[in-house]
């Protein structure tokens, strides 16, 4: 990942905070490069940075990936989750003691 940012626009981290909405302070900064942010699609994503001289260096096409990974709609599953199952089964359960009185 890193090598394609040599490629592309490079900003400073300031910078690239300045073209996320919200307006997000130095520490939302560090916690997106470092740790990343949980999209709608449940995942955590991180913003791709480099490291040049002692300072890190992004890319406004990277923060523009990172927005997109974010807000992209959540894949849906083809298994569902154990509580879900948990919860369905005691619903079919409700459902059918109701049904035989």
């Amino acid at each position: 990942m890193s090598n394609q940012l040599l490629n592309e626009t490079l900003i400073t981290i300031p910078t690239a905070l300045k073209l996320i909405p919200g307006n997000p302070g130095p520490a939302t900064g560090s916690r997106i490069i470092m740790r990343g942010a949980r999209g709608q699609d449940g995942q955590l994503h991180r913003l791709e940075t480099i490291k040049v001289c002692r300072r890190r260096w992004t890319s406004e096409e990277a923060v523009q990936r990172w927005l997109e990974a974010i807000n992209s709609p959540p894949v849906p599953n083809a298994e569902p989750s154990p509580s879900t199952r948990q919860r369905r089964s005691v619903a079919a359960k409700l459902e059918l003691q109701e049904m035989l009185g």
